[in-house]
């Protein structure tokens, strides 16, 4: 009767271990790439201030180097859009994935056009806020 609890744990344990870091690396990852581009906006700015210092300017140029492709086709106030990006794909595959689990196809294609529905609001979302700062800073 133990060995079949001390199974039991160890089962659940192991089920456990690969939800989290599958977890891990599917939320994980979107926002570490938020966290980078968060601070390497920072440092661009503070390396672009007038006494900047020469250590300043390489561990920007560092920077620039390794993680342009992230932030390098965005404008600087809105780097944090491939974030969303990434959400958006990580949807998709999931519902494309599990969706067949749930055996029916309509509700895994209603799920697909809520995905596509929520991706194309979000865009018109931040086109407005993009459009109401351009307005409010003339």
């Amino acid at each position: 009767m133990n060995n079949l609890k001390t199974a039991r744990r160890s089962q659940m344990g192991n089920l456990l271990l690969r939800t989290s870091v599958r977890g891990l690396a599917v939320l994980g990852l979107p926002l570490l790439t938020f966290v980078i581009i968060y601070r390497g906006e920072s440092l661009i700015g503070r390396e672009r201030e007038r006494y900047a210092s020469p250590a300043l300017r390489r561990r920007a140029q560092n920077f620039r180097l390794r993680y342009s492709l992230l932030y390098m086709g965005y404008r600087k106030d809105r780097a944090w859009w491939e974030v969303v990006i990434a959400f958006r794909k990580i949807a998709v595959v999931a519902i494309g994935t599990f969706g067949a689990l749930l055996g029916v196809v309509d509700l895994q294609a209603i799920l697909a056009l809520l995905a596509v529905f929520l991706s194309i609001v979000t865009h018109l979302v931040s086109v407005y806020v993009c459009l109401m700062s351009v307005t409010t800073r003339r």
